[in-house]
């Protein structure tokens, strides 16, 4: 069962990082490359289904009832160890994957329940824990989950400071002998779901959307804001992580003055090594992109991912498409993007079906039906 292997695992990783035994760091090493790295995953970064892993790159008939909290859980614990040992993003990435289409899935947005499992099946739906007549562990992982976002976002290294994950949030620290504080906050004309007014000091519900001042057709970057104060002016590095959803370059500017991108691309760090002084802000700027992404095992059947965020389709029933995977514009076209006093990026309808449905982020549904993977018939 892989959550009773896992916090083994964790256990073999402090093991070698208090004696230093170079074997139990191995351990660790080869786990995760038999149950990641060989394994692969579906869209949501899972492995396993119903408590057991699924067969390595065949996974099409193990869909079932889905992973569990726990396991995507302690595997985001294990990817952040495995950051902190290497300082490579992939394992940022990982995380930033089961945080979005775990952590956020499996908890209701309106009563803050958790549901033990998540579906990838045609026709799933999340069963809700209750506030009284459950207490699953995945009650306890989901708590521990919500306490712990921000050892995730910002780490020091010797030349500075690295942000490894987008999430709203703020700083404060000692560092070289003097106060740093950094807030990061995410742009709310920009594509800002799932975290708007989301912060690591209290989850809510993730739905409301700001107005854009100027009529926007098409939501399609996430643009995030850095704010540096210092108590003496300091010379340091700020390492920003460029994920792994990034569509062609980023556009960083610190104080509005665009800087050089040179070989930036998606799943890198970019650096910003300069003088800062107090009230320095880099903007961050990162291209989204509707994409397609294969089911393992099934080459011709596809997920649907805006940017790092798997859509579900609610329908109750799998269902065929028909269109190009290379191109999913072609199959699904954004719905209801405007309202009378609001935007609701992320939301797609199927085009050209003869039974149309709608698809939203898999971390919006609460008691829909809904499907994840759909087979894809190209002319």
């Amino acid at each position: 069962m892989p959550n009773t292997q896992i916090p083994e695992i964790l256990g073999a990783a402090r093991v070698w990082e208090v004696t230093g035994d170079e074997r139990y760091r191995k351990i660790v090493e080869a786990f995760w490359a038999i149950a990641v790295t060989n394994r692969g995953y579906v869209s949501t970064g899972a492995g396993d289904n119903g408590e057991l892993w699924m067969p390595a790159n065949e996974m099409a008939a193990r869909l079932g009832v889905g992973q569990e909290h726990c396991c995507n859980y302690n595997m985001m614990r294990l990817a952040h160890v495995l950051l902190r040992w290497t300082g490579d993003p992939i394992y940022a990435d990982y995380w930033e994957r089961r945080f979005m289409n775990g952590v956020l899935a499996h908890q209701h947005g309106d009563t803050g329940m958790v549901s033990y499992f998540l579906g990838a099946a045609a026709g799933s739906k999340k069963i809700w824990g209750s506030p009284t007549q459950h207490f699953w562990c995945c009650h306890g992982t989901l708590m521990q989950a919500n306490a712990s976002y921000e050892s995730q976002i910002f780490l020091e290294e010797e030349s500075g400071i690295t942000v490894c994950q987008w999430l709203p949030s703020e700083l404060h620290c000692n560092y070289g002998g003097s106060l740093l504080s950094i807030r990061l906050e995410q742009d709310g004309q920009h594509g800002i779901y799932p975290l708007n007014n989301w912060s690591v000091e209290g989850m809510t519900a993730i739905t409301k959307v700001n107005i854009p001042p100027i009529p926007v057709q098409r939501l399609d970057s996430f643009i995030y804001k850095i704010t540096v104060k210092v108590e003496i002016i300091s010379t340091f590095t700020l390492k920003l992580r460029l994920p792994w959803w990034l569509k062609g370059h980023p556009k960083i500017s610190v104080n509005g003055v665009e800087q050089a991108q040179g070989v930036a691309k998606a799943s890198s760090f970019f650096q910003l090594t300069r003088e800062w002084l107090s009230g320095d802000t880099i903007t961050s700027e990162f291209s989204k992109a509707l994409t397609a992404e294969p089911l393992p095992g099934e080459p011709g059947t596809y997920a649907f991912l805006d940017g790092p965020i798997v859509l579900a389709g609610l329908t109750e029933e799998e269902r065929v498409l028909s269109g190009d995977p290379f191109r999913p514009e072609t199959m699904l076209v954004l719905d209801r993007e405007r309202n009378h006093g609001w935007w609701n990026p992320g939301y797609y309808r199927t085009k050209g079906a003869d039974r149309g449905f709608r698809f939203i982020p898999l971390y919006e549904v609460k008691d829909e039906s809904y499907s994840i993977y759909f087979p894809i018939q190209t002319s």
